[in-house]
């Protein structure tokens, strides 16, 4: 399925849908490869509809089933604001068409996904974000956030999952993205894992659960 800008894929709820997740998959993959967790979730809550974009973007690597939300060949601060903030825009352009208003709405994502999660989920203004689910993720330019929040974001409840052997995406990253959250007095939860790497570990899965069964 298509809309005017993006590619993605949707997994149905497996009876009526009572909430609906925009999950957001990492540097190099693809909508329908970050399904696979949906999936997952779906065998323990089924009424759940999952909406999983491509971004917009070839993958600059060698994966050719593979896309980019932005790229990170420069990785400075300036090159990844600039980068996410044109992310945003395409993800929230996306969600105003695909959202259904008549259902609540979380964002997730994965890896570069969370840090477009994060981005996208704190400035929505279209619709209220019910809650945010980062995994593996990073809060960008986050001094930038508290002139930047939305309302609709302000009741929003957050979980950040991450492994404390990731050597792709440092796991202090999301430290600070939790100290930012609760310096804007948002509602954010923590989740370390010990032993777990650039992956959704047992615990994070277990608390995604728990967002996700309010």
């Amino acid at each position: 399925m298509s809309t005017k800008l993006l590619n993605y894929h949707k997994l149905k709820s497996k009876v009526a849908p009572n909430k609906q997740v925009i999950i957001l998959h990492g540097y190099g993959s693809n909508g329908k490869n970050i399904l696979t967790i949906a999936e997952e979730i779906q065998n323990y809550i089924p009424n759940v509809d999952f909406i999983a974009p491509d971004a917009p973007n070839r993958f600059e690597g060698d994966n050719i089933d593979g896309y980019q939300w932005f790229s990170l060949i420069n990785r400075d601060p300036i090159s990844m604001l600039r980068g996410v903030t044109s992310a945003t825009a395409v993800i929230t352009n996306f969600m105003d068409n695909i959202v259904n208003p008549n259902l609540p709405l979380y964002i997730m994502g994965f890896s570069q996904g969370a840090m477009l999660a994060a981005h996208a989920a704190m400035r929505y203004k279209t619709h209220n974000v019910m809650g945010l689910i980062m995994c593996s993720g990073a809060l960008i330019a986050s001094h930038h956030l508290k002139n930047e929040l939305s309302e609709n974001a302000r009741d929003c409840t957050i979980v950040i999952t991450h492994g404390d052997n990731d050597n792709i995406v440092d796991y202090h990253l999301s430290e600070e993205a939790h100290n930012t959250f609760l310096d804007l007095g948002l509602n954010s939860k923590l989740i370390i894992e010990r032993n777990i790497d650039h992956t959704v570990g047992h615990i994070a899965f277990d608390n995604i659960l728990k967002i996700l069964s309010l």
